[in-house]
């Protein structure tokens, strides 16, 4: 039974908050959905026309008369993590539909639409060359805008922290509210974003790739969402377009509010910042130890070891999912490797997944503190810092129990998988790449793999995208209603 002072302080999500701003949402993603639209009509897939044109009907007919109410300016925590989780949880149920006019059910349609959607690149289909072209953009396109959308509503889900709000560069005065902050981030971010997908394409298509795959490698590679166009992924590439899609996916993982910063002519500030210098320490660590174990386990030779290694390292970290070999034939060495990469992530502030980097430097540095305390006085008090900003108490304590539910998550949808007769180190590898958002596979998803390991999979992606705080503020009864006030 909730207690009095947390009934009383309880403040359920309002309707009218709600419901216009996913009006607005609703209708950006009929304008979104007319791009697929419109490649589907030049390249004449009149099936996937009409599947696209009933949703930009059906979402703007729903969401039109609630967007035209008046919209509150100010938006409580729950609200904003309920109008995100809403977002990357219906609009994946809504894609589904015009994606299965590609010959799939609805069900393969949602898996591949909630992959997408969360920039994970898990795929069941056995093949993805015999489909139309209309198809391979719509899955890379909803992987930009997924990508696009988890950075630019950043401050609705981001901890309310002076400290966490400098990591990922959200300097700006902290006088509006949480809306306001929202809208002013994202104005700023979608230029970067449009900037780095452009530079992507020319560099691709300057590198020889075909415009059309250069297209959307760039949309997979700067969301870190990993889907190809192309069965081989990265080894259908040339290597010099396969090391360009590997830099895109680079650019993507860093926070990218530090290139606005590097543009107003603080470019220190690019290698200064603990997320960047992290990312690439753990890239160059993890692609020594992969070349090390390809060296030792294929007769690749060092050369082309470093090179496929390389290219490993950067997809596991910055958890785009290209590959250029099979992962499936790795041994448990390489495996592990790449799981540990997996986990751990890219940057806050950026299209990629894992736990992120910033939250794992806080751990180190908590549990570092707590072994210098011990050589302390009783009475003496020695904060947590990490890079000069002191590590408040809301910030510690969210990032370890973000940690904890990241790897609880793992180990619950871990145990099924082990149950239904899965390798343990497989069926661990394949989860931690579903919760991570990242696409790397073992062969465990495909075609055949059972309906219910489906769907722990795609739980898994909306788990790892949301950060696994929003689902469950979206299902939290005290969200939807206020507790009754105990009377003795």
């Amino acid at each position: 039974m909730a207690d009095e002072g947390f009934a009383t302080l309880v403040h359920p999500v309002r309707g009218s908050v709600l419901f216009p701003y996913l009006g607005q949402i609703g209708l950006a993603l009929a304008a979104l959905t007319m791009v697929p639209m419109l490649v589907a009509a030049l390249t004449g897939n009149f099936a996937a026309l009409w599947h696209y044109l009933v949703v930009i009907l059906g979402l703007s007919l729903m969401t039109l008369p609630l967007a035209r109410r008046p919209a509150p300016a100010d938006l409580q925590p729950n609200e904003g993590l309920v109008i995100i989780a809403a977002v990357f949880v219906l609009s994946p149920l809504i894609m589904a539909f015009p994606l299965s006019s590609a010959g799939l059910s609805y069900g393969q349609a949602l898996f591949e639409a909630v992959s997408a959607v969360t920039t994970t690149g898990l795929s069941t289909l056995p093949s993805v060359e015999d489909k139309p072209a209309s198809f391979l953009f719509a899955r890379a396109w909803m992987q930009w805008y997924g990508g696009l959308g988890i950075v630019a509503l950043l401050p609705l889900w981001l901890e309310p922290s002076p400290a966490a709000r400098q990591f990922v560069g959200l300097d700006q005065p902290e006088g509006g509210h949480a809306l306001t902050s929202a809208r002013f981030h994202a104005r700023r971010i979608l230029g970067v974003y449009l900037a780095i997908t452009l530079a992507g394409f020319l560099l691709l298509w300057l590198l020889g790739a075909d415009p059309f795959a250069a297209l959307l490698y760039a949309f997979a590679a700067v969301s870190t969402g990993g889907f190809a166009p192309a069965d081989a992924s990265l080894a259908a590439l040339s290597r010099p377009v396969a090391i360009g899609v590997s830099f895109v996916c680079l650019l993507g993982a860093l926070p990218l509010a530090v290139y606005l910063q590097a543009g107003q002519g603080r470019l220190r500030r690019l290698w200064h910042d603990v997320q960047v210098r992290s990312l690439l320490a753990l890239a160059l660590l993890g692609t020594a130890c992969l070349s090390w174990l390809l060296q030792q386990e294929t007769p690749l030779g060092w050369t082309n070891a470093l090179f496929d290694a390389g290219l490993l390292a950067l997809s596991a970290q910055t958890t785009a999912g290209f590959t250029p070999v099979d992962v499936s034939a790795l041994s448990d060495g390489a495996k592990t490797v790449l799981l540990f990469m997996m986990a751990v992530g890219g940057s806050l502030g950026s299209t990629a997944g894992g736990i992120k980097l910033v939250r794992v430097l806080i751990f180190a540095r908590l549990a570092h503190l707590l072994v210098q305390r011990t050589a302390l006085p009783r009475a003496a008090w020695l904060a947590p810092r990490l890079e000069g900003l002191e590590l408040d108490d809301q910030l510690s304590l969210r990032a370890l129990l973000l940690i904890l539910l990241f790897v609880s998550t793992i180990a619950f949808s871990w145990l099924p998988f082990v149950l239904a007769g899965v390798p343990a180190l497989d069926a661990l590898f394949e989860v931690t790449s579903a919760v991570g958002t990242v696409g790397l596979t073992v062969g465990v998803t495909r075609p055949d793999l059972d309906t219910l390991l489906q769907g722990i999979l795609c739980a898994d992606m909306w788990l790892g995208r949301l950060e696994i705080l929003a689902l469950l503020v979206l299902f939290s009864p005290y969200t939807w209603y206020r507790p009754k006030e105990h009377v003795a």
